[in-house]
């Protein structure tokens, strides 16, 4: 219900944003619509009588849709923090493109399920249509010119795409069936999910408090750049730690029992 009166507030103004933003307006707009997707989504298909395979395509499909959905919008309003409301739209094939991603990556969370092959397959390749995306992101990071901290907003977004590369490589190789089959179910995919959700929706939330709290006392900018600074160093050990736990649990248990393989990696959960 939130969801949906925002969507309803937004679109009532959308012409007058988007004339200012329009690159912007668009996303915030696609994840207004896709959030209350999800969720009705991931409601309904639990009404019908549906075989495993089928139901969990659903289940993932409707969490995809509903994660896509956040993450568009908070993209949205971080170009507004960023100042640079006004981008040119993309190119038309890069919003193919993207479309095609946004709805068909849901099939790679599970691949050793009973789902129809060609889904898996549409998924495979949907994942690794990102690696067009992370050169993008990798590309508009190498352009920037690293000024001195001049808003509060500032090390938050710079956070967050810092998270974004980290974020699309690791769902990248995640998706590949190869690395899927070892690290799937493990602690892994909990380090790739934690990096996008708090190093880039939270530090784009966080970010969007400061932009309009206006500060504009640098003594206090600099102290929010060091405790941004902080914070993905903690983010940093915390994704390492369970990346590598996730590497060896889903090595070790190819061989053996979990009773003998979670004492192994268990220790490099303590930090």
């Amino acid at each position: 219900a939130v969801f949906v009166a925002l969507a309803a507030h937004f679109f009532t103004y959308s012409r007058t944003f988007s004339r200012a933003a329009p690159e912007a307006s668009w996303l915030i707009g696609l994840g207004l619509c896709c959030i209350p997707a999800g969720l009705i989504e991931g409601s309904l298909y639990q009404w019908l009588d549906l075989d495993f395979g089928r139901e969990l395509s659903f289940e993932w499909h409707a969490l995809d849709i509903l994660f896509a959905g956040t993450n568009a919008a908070l993209y949205g309003f971080g170009l507004v923090f960023a100042g640079g409301a006004v981008v040119t739209l993309r190119r038309p094939l890069l919003y193919v493109l993207a479309a095609f991603t946004f709805v068909s990556t849901f099939g790679h969370h599970h691949y050793l399920s009973p789902q129809p092959n060609a889904i898996k397959l549409v998924a495979l390749t949907a994942s690794l249509l990102a690696g067009i995306s992370f050169v993008r992101h990798v590309r508009a990071t190498l352009s920037l010119k690293r000024e001195p901290l001049a808003r509060a907003v500032d090390p938050f977004l710079r956070a967050a795409e810092l998270w974004t590369l980290i974020a699309i490589a690791t769902g990248i190789l995640l998706a590949i069936p190869q690395i899927n089959l070892v690290v799937h179910g493990t602690h892994a995919v909990v380090a790739h999910a934690m990096c996008a959700v708090i190093g880039v929706d939270v530090m784009l939330v966080l970010g969007g408090l400061a932009h309009y709290a206006r500060i504009d006392d640098a003594r206090t900018i600099r102290r929010i750049g060091r405790c941004v600074f902080w914070t993905n160093a903690a983010l940093l050990a915390m994704w390492a730690t369970l990346s590598i736990s996730g590497v060896i649990k889903g090595w070790l248990r190819f061989d053996v029992p979990h009773i003998a393989f979670d004492p192994r990696f268990r220790g490099w959960l303590y930090p």
